[in-house]
């Protein structure tokens, strides 16, 4: 089932305006993510996640309304792929993925990274004779140990599902992003000292992305849009507020 939460965000620049006023008359423009903290926190959440606030300002100086839409992360890509209108937060860009999507501005770097509770898995070669590891369904990461040789893998639907099974034992290490045990409580609940942060073993970029029949005035807008937020702060503002 998706969750929708509809965020209304008022024009700031007149130029911008003018560029995308065509497509945003003509259709709402849904943004499409999964619940996976800090990126995006559930509709429910009080802070909303570092993605959804990005995109959300990136939406206000772009002067367009945005839904955001909450699916299980395969569906969630699947939905950006088919449909128009839809943007995608926050996917890795991946060579499989560069000619599905148009890409419209990079959002951050992330650490692909193996947790435990015990010794340090620091490499894939660490976690050859591990039982069992958690990974987020559908996501590239899984890709990433599937292409890997790893048969092991137990898929789930969120990392916080993933915390719960490493600390009931039930998956020997979760492979994951270091942001997402950043900080010193878990998306799950539990404390980041319950855990054991094995070294990056891939560096990724988290994107927002689009579906490829996306505006290239929107796409425009946006990029511009992003620019303007490194340039004046407010992007390191929002990633500061939910990694430090």
């Amino acid at each position: 089932m998706s969750l929708n939460t509809r965020i209304f965000l008022k024009p700031l620049a007149v130029a911008l305006s003018l560029a995308v006023a065509p497509f945003a008359q003509a259709a709402d423009v849904n943004l499409i993510t999964a619940q996976m903290p800090p990126f995006a926190n559930g509709p429910d959440a009080e802070d909303k996640g570092m993605a959804i606030d990005l995109v959300a300002e990136m939406f206000k100086r772009a002067s367009l309304e945005m839904t955001v839409t909450y699916e299980p992360w395969p569906r969630a890509v699947k939905s950006v792929e088919t449909t128009t209108n839809n943007f995608l937060a926050p996917p890795f860009r991946t060579p499989e993925r560069e000619d599905k999507f148009s890409w419209v501005a990079k959002l951050l770097s992330a650490n692909q990274i193996f947790v435990t509770q015990g010794g340090a898995i620091n490499s894939f070669e660490d976690a050859r004779d591990l039982e069992k590891i958690s990974v987020l369904r559908g996501s590239a990461m899984e890709k990433v140990l599937t292409e890997q040789g790893f048969t092991n893998l137990h898929p789930v639907t969120s990392d916080v599902q993933g915390e719960k099974l490493l600390v009931a034992g039930r998956v020997n290490a979760m492979y994951s992003v270091d942001i997402v045990t950043n900080d010193e409580t878990t998306a799950g609940g539990f404390l980041r000292s319950d855990f054991t942060m094995g070294a990056p073993v891939v560096v990724s970029e988290n994107w927002l992305a689009a579906n490829l029949d996306l505006d290239p005035a929107v796409k425009t807008a946006m990029s511009a849009a992003m620019d303007s937020m490194r340039a004046d702060g407010t992007y390191e503002a929002i990633v500061t507020k939910y990694l430090n």
